[in-house]
C-alpha cells in the first residue's frame, strides 16, 4: 500500500516506514489486514505468510524507520548514508536467545532502541566514529574494531548482537 502522507510504498507495519503516519485507516479502507501478532519461532502465521526475517532499512539522504512491532526483526540491516535509520525493539518481546541485526552507516546516524533486560554484543569496525551503548561511548572514536558485551549479556535470556561498520558517523544503542 502506499502511504496517502508522503506517497513511500510499504509492504507492512501499522505505520509508514518514511513518515511514520499511521496507516490503519488505509488498511480498513481498502480491506488489507494488519499484521495482528508476531510469531518469532520462524513459522508464518496467516498475518505473517510471505514476511521473511531479515530485510533492509536504508536512511540514503533521507530519514527511514522500523519496529518489531509487526515484524520480526532478526538479522534485519540498517544503512544510513547521509541519512539517519531509527530502529526500535521495544514494540514487541525479542526472541530467548541472541538476535542478530547489522547496522551499517556512512555520515549518517543509526539509533537502535533496546529495552533493558536485554544483553547487547556489538562487534565490527568503526572509524571517525562515535559508537554509544546506553549512553556509555564505547570504543576509542578514530579506528576501532569492536567487540564489546553490556555487563548483563551473559546471563540475559534475550541477546541483541549489533554488526556495526561505521565511518565517520554514530550509531547509538539506547533504552
Amino acid at each position: 500500500m502506499f502511504c496517502p502522507k508522503c506517497g513511500t510504498q510499504n509492504e507492512y507495519g501499522k505505520f509508514c516506514r518514511k513518515c511514520g503516519t499511521n496507516l490503519s485507516g488505509v488498511s480498513q479502507a481498502i480491506g488489507e489486514p494488519l499484521p495482528d501478532e508476531i510469531n518469532h519461532s520462524g513459522t508464518a502465521t496467516p498475518a505473517r505468510i510471505g514476511q521473511a526475517r531479515g530485510g533492509i532499512t536504508v536512511g540514503f539522504f533521507s530519514q527511514a524507520a522500523i519496529a518489531n512491532d509487526f515484524k520480526d526483526l532478526a538479522d534485519h540491516k540498517a544503512m544510513a548514508v547521509f541519512g539517519n535509520v531509527k530502529v526500535d525493539l521495544t514494540g514487541a518481546p525479542l526472541p530467548p536467545g541472541e538476535t542478530h541485526i547489522s547496522a551499517y552507516s556512512l555520515f549518517g546516524d543509526i539509533e537502535i532502541f533496546v529495552p533493558d533486560n536485554v544483553g547487547v554484543r556489538i562487534t565490527g569496525f568503526s572509524s571517525l566514529a562515535e559508537l554509544k551503548l546506553r549512553g556509555e561511548k564505547v570504543g576509542k572514536g578514530f579506528f576501532d574494531v569492536n567487540e564489546y558485551r553490556s555487563d548483563n549479556y551473559e546471563t540475559a535470556a534475550r541477546r541483541l548482537h549489533v554488526e556495526v561498520a561505521s565511518l565517520l558517523s554514530a550509531i547509538k544503542i539506547r533504552r
